[in-house]
């Protein structure tokens, strides 16, 4: 009966001891949200945004014209649906706004591309 427990004693403190010595390892990555479009371009779609410039805190980069910004658009509209029209691109400060027209004219969405990074953004 004692040489049962003094195994189970030693068993717990055999686990207790591993799991010390593997407590310095993350269990769940670095904690950057790396999945979730945000942190390393180079890890599964973080940092994102299509036709991207670069950094915003490193980008060197004049502001972006009416027509890059149209350019942009486009290419991200007609990857979604030929059809659409993209309308008269606006000036809204860091952004430009443009609304998506179908065919008959109806505003489909209302887009914005950030003059900096060249991101698209959906405006309610």
């Amino acid at each position: 009966m004692m040489k049962k427990y003094v195994g189970i004693i030693v068993a717990g403190v055999f686990i207790l001891a591993l799991g010390m010595g593997f407590s310095h390892i993350p269990m769940m990555g670095s904690g950057n949200a790396y999945s979730c479009g945000w942190g390393n371009s180079s890890s599964g779609g973080g940092d994102y945004v299509p036709q991207k410039r670069g950094s915003a805190a490193t980008n060197n980069a004049p502001n972006m014209t009416k027509d890059q910004a149209r350019d942009v658009l486009s290419n991200h509209v007609k990857t979604l649906n030929p059809d659409l029209k993209i309308g008269p691109l606006n000036d809204g400060g860091g952004f430009y706004e443009a609304d998506i027209l179908a065919k008959s004219g109806s505003v489909v969405e209302h887009l914005a591309v950030d003059k900096i990074s060249g991101g698209i953004v959906r405006l309610n």
